[in-house]
C-alpha cells in the first residue's frame, strides 16, 4: 500500500508542467498576404537580467543560447504558423511577478521579439509573456517602458550606464559619490529632492530661494534682524518703519531725496531758498497741474501774472517761394481753430528779368483772402501791386505802408486764410522769375 502511494506521488510530480506557461502562436505572411513557408523564424531575446544568471526557481537554471545571451527561436511551419511555449515574465494580469528571476527580481525581465527571414532580422519589439495567457506574435501589445529592477546588491550586480536595468526600486547605498556632470532630480513638487541629516554649512552651494523666499540680487537681508542696510530700496507700502525716538522733522527717506507716503506738517519744513541751485534750493520742472490745476495749459500757452494759462504770443506762419515763373494758385496759409485777430505782411521781388527777342514782363500782385469773423463775409485784399519794370530787384509796390505791406484783420474760425498771385506775364526767350515771402502773425 505504501509503495502504491509513493508511485502515485511520483506520477503527480512528473505530471507538473515544467514552468513554460506562456503559449506562443501566430502566423508569418508577406505583404501580398502569402504565408512565409521557409527561412522564417521568430526569436525572443531575454532582456533585463543586467548580467545576472536567470533562473526559474524550483524548476531550472536557464542556459544561455549564445555566450551571455539568452534567446528562443520559433520556426515557421509549411503554412507560416508559429507555435511553442516560453517562461513567463509577468503574471496573467501583466503587473505581477513572472516565472523568471534575475538578481532577486521577478519583474525586471522582458522579451525582445524579432522576426528573421533568410537570416536577416527586423526591428526588435519589447513584449511581456503573461503567465497562462497566449502570446500571439501578430497582436501582442508592445511595452513602452523598461521594467523596474530591484536595487542591485553585492559586488557582482551593477547599474548599466545605458540605463538598461533602470529605474530601481528601493534604496541604493554607496560610499562617497563624485560626479563630473550634473546630478538631476525629477521628483515632483511636494517631495524634497534631497534628504540630509547634517546641519553643517555647505560651501559654494548656490540657490535661487531659501526656505521658499526668493533671494535678493545682493546681500541677503533677514526677515527680522538688526542688520545694517547698505544701498537697499525699501517699499514703504509693504513694510513698517519704526523709530522709537522719532522727533519732529525726522521722516524715513530713500537715499535722502524721497519722503514716505505721509503728510508732512508745514512746521517741519524749513524755508526753501528758491535762488539756490544746490541743497536747500529748488530743481526740476514744476508740473503744470500744480498751477490752476493745469486748466488751459498747452504747448501754445504760458502762465501769466493773472494766474491763468493763455497764449504766450502770436504764432508766426511763414511762406517762402523762389524761382516762380507763373502765377501761384490759391494756397492755404493756416485755418484758424477759433476766431482771432491776425496781421499779414507780404513781399514780392523780381529775381530774373525776361530776356531774348522782345522781352517784357509783369510782376504779379500778391493777394490774400479770409472770412470775416463778425459778418461771415469772404474778404480779399491786395498786399502788393503789379510792376512792368522787368528789372532784377524790382519789388512789388505795397498797397499799404510802411513797406513791406502789413494788413490786419479778424478771421473766422474753421475757414482757411489763403494767398495767391495774379496778372503774371512774360515774353521773350527767357521768362521772368520772382520770389514771394509772407509772414502771418496771430492769433493775438
Amino acid at each position: 500500500m505504501r509503495k502504491l502511494c509513493l508511485f502515485a506521488l511520483l506520477l503527480a510530480f512528473l505530471a507538473l508542467p515544467a514552468g513554460a506557461t506562456t503559449t506562443v502562436t501566430g502566423n508569418v505572411r508577406d505583404l501580398g498576404t502569402v504565408p512565409v513557408t521557409s527561412g522564417a523564424f521568430v526569436r525572443f531575446y531575454l532582456r533585463g537580467c543586467s548580467g545576472n544568471q536567470p533562473f526559474v526557481p524550483g524548476v531550472a537554471i536557464l542556459a544561455p543560447s549564445q555566450g551571455a545571451v539568452w534567446f528562443k527561436d520559433f520556426t515557421a511551419d509549411g503554412s507560416g504558423n508559429i507555435s511553442g511555449t516560453l517562461y513567463s515574465t509577468r503574471n496573467s494580469a501583466g503587473t505581477g511577478n513572472g516565472e523568471i528571476e534575475c538578481g532577486t527580481s521577478f519583474t525586471s525581465v522582458w522579451y525582445g521579439m524579432v522576426l528573421f527571414l533568410n537570416g536577416k532580422g527586423g526591428p526588435e519589439v519589447p513584449v511581456h509573456a503573461k503567465n497562462g495567457v497566449t502570446l500571439d506574435i501578430g497582436t501582442v501589445t508592445p511595452i513602452t517602458t523598461n521594467p523596474v529592477s530591484t536595487a542591485p546588491t553585492g559586488d557582482t550586480t551593477y547599474a548599466r550606464l545605458d540605463g538598461g536595468n533602470q529605474p530601481f526600486v528601493g534604496d541604493i547605498q554607496a560610499p562617497n559619490v563624485t560626479a563630473t556632470s550634473q546630478l538631476k532630480s525629477t521628483v515632483a513638487t511636494g517631495t524634497p529632492p534631497l534628504v540630509v541629516s547634517s546641519s553643517t554649512n555647505v560651501p559654494n552651494l548656490n540657490a535661487s530661494s531659501l526656505n521658499g523666499q526668493a533671494a535678493p540680487s545682493s546681500a541677503i537681508v533677514g526677515i527680522s534682524d538688526s542688520q545694517a542696510l547698505t544701498n537697499k530700496t525699501v517699499d514703504i507700502s509693504a513694510n513698517t518703519l519704526e523709530n522709537s525716538s522719532n522727533t519732529a522733522g525726522h521722516y524715513p527717506r530713500n537715499n535722502g531725496t524721497n519722503y514716505v507716503d505721509d503728510t508732512i506738517q508745514s512746521g517741519d519744513v524749513p524755508a526753501i531758498n528758491l535762488a539756490a541751485s544746490g541743497n536747500g534750493g529748488v530743481t526740476g520742472n514744476l508740473p503744470v497741474a500744480n498751477l490752476n490745476g493745469g486748466s488751459g495749459a498747452s504747448s501754445s500757452t504760458c502762465w501769466h501774472g493773472n494766474a491763468t494759462w493763455s497764449n504766450c504770443g502770436p504764432t508766426v506762419t511763414a511762406v517762402d517761394l523762389t524761382a516762380q515763373s507763373a502765377d501761384v494758385g490759391i494756397t492755404t496759409i493756416v485755418t484758424p481753430s477759433s476766431n482771432g485777430f491776425y496781421r499779414i505782411s507780404g513781399y514780392i521781388v523780381l529775381t530774373r528779368a525776361a530776356s531774348g527777342g522782345s522781352p517784357s514782363s509783369t510782376l504779379p500782385n500778391l493777394i490774400f483772402a479770409y472770412t470775416d469773423a463778425d459778418s461771415g463775409s469772404g474778404e480779399s485784399a491786395n498786399i502788393t501791386a503789379t510792376s512792368t519794370a522787368n528789372t532784377v530787384g524790382t519789388i512789388g509796390p505795397p498797397i499799404a505802408s510802411p513797406a513791406p505791406a502789413q494788413l490786419t484783420f479778424y478771421a473766422k474760425s474753421g475757414v482757411a486764410i489763403t494767398y495767391h498771385t495774379n496778372l503774371y506775364a512774360s515774353s521773350g526767350t527767357t521768362s521772368m522769375q520772382f520770389a514771394v515771402h509772407i509772414r502771418l502773425e496771430g492769433p493775438f
